[in-house]
Protein backbone atom coordinates (compact mmCIF):
# COMPACT_ATOMS: atom_id res chain seq x y z
CA UNK A 1 0.00 0.00 0.00
CA UNK A 2 1.38 3.42 -0.91
CA UNK A 3 0.75 6.68 0.86
CA UNK A 4 -0.88 9.39 -1.24
CA UNK A 5 1.05 12.64 -1.39
CA UNK A 6 -1.80 14.55 0.31
CA UNK A 7 -1.54 12.24 3.34
CA UNK A 8 2.12 13.05 4.00
CA UNK A 9 2.84 15.40 6.92
CA UNK A 10 3.72 18.89 5.76
CA UNK A 11 2.01 18.59 2.38
CA UNK A 12 -0.16 21.61 1.59
CA UNK A 13 -3.47 20.81 -0.09
CA UNK A 14 -4.87 23.52 -2.35
CA UNK A 15 -7.36 25.70 -0.43
CA UNK A 16 -6.04 24.66 3.00
CA UNK A 17 -3.87 26.48 5.51
CA UNK A 18 -0.20 25.91 4.58
CA UNK A 19 1.85 24.08 7.23
CA UNK A 20 4.47 26.84 7.32
CA UNK A 21 1.80 29.42 8.14
CA UNK A 22 0.29 27.15 10.81
CA UNK A 23 3.70 26.79 12.50
CA UNK A 24 4.30 30.55 12.24
CA UNK A 25 0.96 31.40 13.91
CA UNK A 26 1.41 28.78 16.65
CA UNK A 27 4.87 30.14 17.46
CA UNK A 28 3.67 33.77 17.40
CA UNK A 29 0.85 32.94 19.82
CA UNK A 30 3.17 30.93 22.07
CA UNK A 31 1.24 27.66 21.56
CA UNK A 32 -1.54 29.02 23.77
CA UNK A 33 -5.12 30.07 23.06
CA UNK A 34 -5.30 33.85 22.57
CA UNK A 35 -8.74 33.87 24.25
CA UNK A 36 -8.05 31.99 27.48
CA UNK A 37 -4.23 31.68 27.63
CA UNK A 38 -4.37 27.89 28.06
CA UNK A 39 -1.83 25.70 26.21
CA UNK A 40 -3.15 24.14 23.01
CA UNK A 41 -0.74 21.22 22.67
CA UNK A 42 -2.43 17.96 23.60
CA UNK A 43 -5.89 19.56 23.33
CA UNK A 44 -8.27 20.13 20.43
CA UNK A 45 -7.35 23.49 18.91
CA UNK A 46 -7.64 25.39 15.65
CA UNK A 47 -5.93 28.10 13.72
CA UNK A 48 -8.95 30.38 13.53
CA UNK A 49 -9.73 32.71 10.63
CA UNK A 50 -10.65 36.06 12.18
CA UNK A 51 -12.34 37.03 8.91
CA UNK A 52 -13.76 33.91 7.20
CA UNK A 53 -12.81 33.19 3.61
CA UNK A 54 -16.42 33.55 2.44
CA UNK A 55 -16.28 37.17 3.69
CA UNK A 56 -12.99 37.95 1.96
CA UNK A 57 -10.56 36.61 4.56
CA UNK A 58 -7.44 34.67 3.67
CA UNK A 59 -4.65 32.59 5.21
CA UNK A 60 -2.39 35.57 5.95
CA UNK A 61 -0.87 35.57 9.47
CA UNK A 62 -2.68 38.80 10.41
CA UNK A 63 -6.02 37.05 9.82
CA UNK A 64 -5.17 33.97 11.92
CA UNK A 65 -5.16 33.30 15.67
CA UNK A 66 -4.60 30.16 17.76
CA UNK A 67 -7.65 29.08 19.77
CA UNK A 68 -8.79 26.04 21.71
CA UNK A 69 -11.72 24.25 20.10
CA UNK A 70 -14.28 25.50 22.63
CA UNK A 71 -13.12 29.11 22.22
CA UNK A 72 -13.19 28.80 18.43
CA UNK A 73 -16.72 27.42 18.54
CA UNK A 74 -17.88 30.33 20.71
CA UNK A 75 -16.30 32.83 18.30
CA UNK A 76 -17.76 31.13 15.21
CA UNK A 77 -21.33 31.15 16.50
CA UNK A 78 -20.95 34.72 17.81
CA UNK A 79 -22.10 33.71 21.30
CA UNK A 80 -20.10 36.46 23.01
CA UNK A 81 -20.45 39.92 21.43
CA UNK A 82 -17.19 40.98 23.09
CA UNK A 83 -15.25 38.60 20.81
CA UNK A 84 -15.51 41.07 17.92
CA UNK A 85 -14.40 43.95 20.17
CA UNK A 86 -11.38 41.85 21.20
CA UNK A 87 -10.49 41.31 17.54
CA UNK A 88 -11.17 37.56 17.53
CA UNK A 89 -13.55 38.09 14.62
CA UNK A 90 -13.37 40.80 11.99
CA UNK A 91 -16.53 42.29 10.48
CA UNK A 92 -17.07 42.42 6.71
CA UNK A 93 -15.39 45.44 5.17
CA UNK A 94 -12.63 45.62 7.81
CA UNK A 95 -9.05 44.57 7.12
CA UNK A 96 -7.66 42.15 9.77
CA UNK A 97 -4.27 43.91 9.52
CA UNK A 98 -5.81 47.02 11.10
CA UNK A 99 -8.00 45.32 13.73
CA UNK A 100 -6.02 44.64 16.94
CA UNK A 101 -6.32 41.45 18.97
CA UNK A 102 -6.61 41.32 22.75
CA UNK A 103 -4.28 38.61 24.02
CA UNK A 104 -5.16 37.20 27.42
CA UNK A 105 -2.20 36.79 29.72
CA UNK A 106 -1.61 36.47 33.48
CA UNK A 107 -1.61 40.27 33.81
CA UNK A 108 -4.94 40.64 31.97
CA UNK A 109 -5.06 41.58 28.28
CA UNK A 110 -2.42 42.95 25.95
CA UNK A 111 -3.54 44.53 22.69
CA UNK A 112 -1.50 43.69 19.60
CA UNK A 113 -1.71 44.22 15.87
CA UNK A 114 -0.81 41.09 13.90
CA UNK A 115 1.83 41.56 11.21
CA UNK A 116 2.23 39.91 7.79
CA UNK A 117 5.59 38.44 8.81
CA UNK A 118 3.98 36.55 11.69
CA UNK A 119 5.01 39.03 14.36
CA UNK A 120 3.05 41.34 16.64
CA UNK A 121 3.16 45.08 17.19
CA UNK A 122 1.96 46.81 20.31
CA UNK A 123 1.64 50.07 18.38
CA UNK A 124 -1.30 50.76 16.03
CA UNK A 125 -0.78 49.83 12.40
CA UNK A 126 -2.00 52.06 9.59
CA UNK A 127 -2.43 51.78 5.87
CA UNK A 128 0.32 53.42 3.87
CA UNK A 129 -0.09 57.20 3.86
CA UNK A 130 -2.33 57.25 6.97
CA UNK A 131 -1.05 59.06 10.05
CA UNK A 132 -2.19 57.72 13.42
CA UNK A 133 -2.78 60.12 16.28
CA UNK A 134 -3.81 57.64 18.96
CA UNK A 135 -1.94 56.95 22.16
CA UNK A 136 0.14 53.72 22.34
CA UNK A 137 -2.04 50.87 23.53
CA UNK A 138 -5.20 52.54 22.26
CA UNK A 139 -7.95 50.08 21.43
CA UNK A 140 -10.10 51.68 18.71
CA UNK A 141 -13.82 51.93 19.43
CA UNK A 142 -16.05 49.97 17.07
Amino acid sequence: MTTAQHELPGYDRPGELPWATRRLVLARDGYVCVCCDRPVLGRPYAIHLRKPRHRGGDFSPENLITVLAECGERISVQRDPADEARGYSVPPGDDPAFVPVAYRNPAGHAVAWLLPDGGRSFEPQAAEGVVLTSEPGYFPAR
